[in-house]
Parts: structure tokens; sequence; C-alpha cells
């Protein structure tokens, strides 16, 4: 979500949490983001080398192989040149990691599609689409279409309105912990995760049970 999220309660450290054995660590961060602009300074500096569990190749995509970049690299976006929530931190901009303190969840790469307003501004429609922004003028100024990691939330309830919207889900770049977090008993969260599971034909005991 483009703005610079809230400021977060404090919290003592905790370890590594894995999400099942065969899967790289969900982390939680070593400090509270009480700041969000000094506080990110400070990750930036220090995050990969207290938790390895972050660095390339460490997170999985829904496929159980490494998570591939979310790359914004082509998108002329001045304003949001990259994407994820870690993006202040070198070696993880483009990329939708897990970590704990992302209350948003943004761990799905999608395409962004393209609109244009009355006054010819381009934006993506999915931000007036899910509601985030309330018209057109307002959303150009927020990320340009083109590659972005949105909430897993938000993906969900994107679906139920507008299943096509499944066709610009990048699956390479998606983080696995969406398949462990949606919740099969909610209707549009096992929406969302037949989805993605038909789309990026994952092969879990999880995603098989949907088809039962």
């Amino acid at each position: 979500h483009p703005p610079c999220p809230p400021s977060l309660p404090a919290s003592p450290p905790l370890p590594l949490l894995p999400l099942r054995p065969s899967v790289r660590p969900f982390v939680r961060l070593p400090m509270p983001l009480s700041n969000c602009k000094d506080a990110r300074s400070v990750v930036s500096a220090v995050l990969l080398l207290l938790l390895p569990g972050l660095a390339e190749g460490e997170q999985l995509n829904v496929k159980s192989q490494a998570l591939e970049k979310c790359d914004r690299s082509n998108v002329d976006d001045p304003r949001y040149p990259t994407t994820g929530y870690m993006r202040p931190v070198p070696g993880l901009q483009n990329r939708c990691t897990a970590v704990e303190e992302d209350m948003g969840s943004h761990y799905v790469c999608v395409n962004l599609p393209a609109a244009s307003t009355p006054s010819g501004k381009t934006y993506s429609p999915f931000w007036t689409k899910t509601g985030q922004a309330p018209s057109g003028e307002v959303a150009a100024q927020w990320p340009k279409p083109g590659p972005w990691c949105i909430c897993m939330w938000a993906f969900a309830n994107m679906l139920e309105q507008h299943p096509e919207f499944v066709n610009d889900l990048n699956c390479e770049a998606t983080n696995y912990w969406t398949i462990d977090k949606y919740d099969v008993n909610i209707p549009a969260q096992r929406n969302a995760l037949s989805a993605i599971c038909g789309k990026c034909e994952v092969k879990t005991e999880k995603c098989g049970k949907l088809e039962l």
C-alpha cells in the first residue's frame, strides 16, 4: 500500500518462525517500527545481517521455489520506482517479502492494469475498484500500472468482483505465505487460494483439499 505504514506498538524480539519444515522462515523484525522513516533506515543497515531468512533466495514463492522479483525496473514511475514492504532495504527491493510487521500482508505480486483519467493521467483501476483510492485522479498519484506487491486480502476481495484479475498474478513472485495464510473456511479467501492454486499449478495438500 503506497503510504508509509503507521507506527506499530513496541514488542520484544522473537525468534524466527518457520512456515513449515520445507519452507524458509517467515520472520519478525528484531525492533519495533516506532518511527517509519527512522526505523527503516536502521533496518536497512542491519536487517540482512541479523535475519538471514530475508536474504535473496531465502523466501519461497507459491511454487516452493526461490521468490523472484516483482520487478518494476521497466516502469516509468519516479514516485514509486520499487515495490515490496521491505523495499528500503538493499537486496529486498521489488520482492514481496513476508515479515510479521507488514500488517497489510503485501505478499501477492500482480501486474496492475492500466487506465487513463479524463484529463489523460495514467493510473491503475485496481486502486479504485478495491476502494483504496476514491477516484482515478487520486489513483494517478499512487503506484502506476505494472508489477506491484499488493495486500493478499485486497487480492481476495478483488477476485470476488473481478475473477479475471487472477490473470494478472505473477506466480513466481508471489510469496508462499499466501498459501499458508488464506483461511479455507472464509469464502473470499478460499476463492483466492483456489485461484492461486489453479493459476500457478500448486500441488500442495491444502490446494488438493480444495478439489474435494
